[in-house]
């Protein structure tokens, strides 16, 4: 059963809740705001948090009258509000709205007086986006940092209610993206794409990491974070359990993101040889070279905290230079001339639409590749590619000869 803070039950099998309101004011009541009982949990629940946030609207009204709207820059409003408020956020969250922040909206929108924003012409800037051909996903993140931006405001009052409703509320004018998102936004490599790949990656220094991706479709942090204690050679899985992030430019290992990313990934047998084979290779070491790859081998922080050697890590080379997500991008302009657009996700999205074509069942794929929702992994049964086109001429020739 859902555990709802603040709200119990009354002899009657009624229900009521209560709340205390930045630590000043407490709000205990049996009745809704129509002054009718609550008759389930999620009712009171309900009700509970439309009372808190009407107390904070009337203290937000009260401050208003006193002293009016402040007045403000979108940087000053960014600087005292989002940034103090992200400390409270994900590390992931807050890097990445410092990188918009610094590489996108300081320029554009820094000096700009905070009630001067219209939706119109923050909805033309994101068109532009667009047709600069930056990714769906990544514009998305820009809409998503100005409905930040204004709510702060908001609630520090920069701007007034009806302004805010406008720019993030109204359906007809808010704030919203140029176009609907692609219905399928997967870029899956062909047959020709992945043999160039095979020989452009092959005795190179990130060969394990990019045959870990093509094998089993892992996120990159989670291969970089890969750990040879988490590789069962008997079983042939790899169990995932952490990613590599830097965290405030410290490389560590961390938990990952979602439950659904904790799994054990099947591999297949050309993997498993590969990475027996390194295996092999780094337990062939002399003492003295063993010694020498330690000393060498950077020193990382793993989930529970503790210090631990690179040498740990399965892509670590044999003379203990650890390999990140940023080992890839020298690959990535060298792939680049030759006609491919390399992104290391592209592996992902190749894998799971082959196992797709292959007839895995939905529910296996979506265990293998750790998506938190089966809508996730129905798109690589819906894609088509040269495998599903094989496919498909394939039934066609079985129909004409039947």
């Amino acid at each position: 059963m859902k555990k709802r803070t603040g709200i119990f039950q009354l002899p009657d099998g009624t229900w009521g809740y209560r709340a205390r309101v930045e630590n000043q004011f407490d709000i205990r009541r049996t009745r809704d705001r129509n002054g009718l009982m609550m008759k389930t949990a999620a009712a009171a629940e309900k009700e509970r948090n439309w009372a808190i946030a009407h107390e904070l609207e009337l203290r937000r009204q009260r401050e208003i009258k006193l002293h009016g709207l402040k007045d403000g820059t979108v940087a000053e409003v960014y600087e005292k509000c989002v940034a103090k408020e992200d400390t409270k956020n994900a590390y992931g969250t807050v890097m990445k709205r410092k990188s918009l922040w610094k590489n996108h909206f300081r320029e554009q929108w820094g000096q700009r007086d905070i009630k001067s924003l219209s939706a119109g012409e923050i909805n033309l800037w994101l068109a532009d986006l667009m047709d600069d051909d930056y990714a769906f996903g990544y514009v998305e993140g820009f809409l998503k940092f100005f409905y930040v931006i204004i709510g702060a405001a908001y609630r520090h009052n920069y701007i007034g209610r009806q302004q805010y409703m406008r720019l993030c509320e109204d359906k007809k004018a808010r704030i919203t993206m140029p176009c609907e998102k692609p219905k399928y936004d997967i870029v899956v490599y062909n047959r020709e794409e992945m043999k160039q790949l095979d020989d452009f990656f092959r005795g190179s220094t990130v060969e394990t990491a990019y045959l870990i991706g093509k094998h089993c479709g892992l996120r990159i942090n989670e291969t970089f974070g890969l750990k040879w204690d988490h590789i069962d050679f008997e079983g042939g899985c790899i169990r995932i359990d952490r990613q590599q992030q830097y965290i405030d430019g410290i490389l560590s290992l961390v938990k990952p993101k979602t439950k659904n990313a904790y799994r054990n990934v099947v591999m297949p047998r050309a993997l498993i040889n590969h990475l027996f084979l390194l295996k092999s290779e780094l337990a062939s070491l002399t003492p003295d070279e063993k010694q020498k790859r330690e000393l060498r081998a950077r020193r990382i922080i793993d989930v529970d905290g503790s210090v631990i050697s690179a040498t740990e890590l399965v892509n670590c080379s044999i003379d203990g230079t650890l390999y990140t997500r940023n080992s890839f991008k020298y690959h990535a302009r060298e792939l680049k001339k030759c006609g491919i657009e390399f992104r290391y996700h592209n592996l992902r999205h190749t894998y799971g639409s082959r196992m797709a074509n292959a007839g895995v069942p939905q529910h296996l794929l979506l265990k293998m590749m750790g998506h938190g929702s089966i809508q996730v992994t129905q798109q690589y049964y819906l894609g088509m590619n040269d495998e599903s086109i094989d496919i498909i001429k394939k039934k066609l020739e079985e129909m004409e000869e039947n």
